[in-house]
């Protein structure tokens, strides 16, 4: 492989690590949001539209980051499958 392929592939990988990080915190953000205006529920009797409405868009919020965090990760599993199968490729025959 490449050196500069190689300086590519690192820097692409440290790209979506970050977006990792972000997508792992917001997704840790909602869920804690989420648990919490749980315990704040109980001390109503009854829940209001609004109330559902709320925890209606938490719960949006936490599944978009669950699915950008698989997204993420679907593509760093791609370029290592990539990275692994360029260095592992057979010689090429001489001629």
């Amino acid at each position: 492989m490449a050196k500069g392929n190689l300086a590519n592939r690192r820097s692409e990988f440290v790209r979506l690590q970050q977006e990792m990080a972000v997508a792992t915190e917001t997704f840790n953000r909602a869920a804690r949001a989420k648990q919490s205006f749980l315990a704040g529920l109980g001390g109503y009797e009854s829940l209001t539209l609004e109330h559902r409405q709320a925890f209606l868009d938490l719960i949006k919020v936490e599944q978009k980051a669950y699915h950008d965090a698989q997204d993420v990760q679907k593509k760093m599993l791609d370029l290592l499958r990539r990275d692994y199968l360029e260095q592992n490729q057979p010689p090429k025959p001489k001629k």
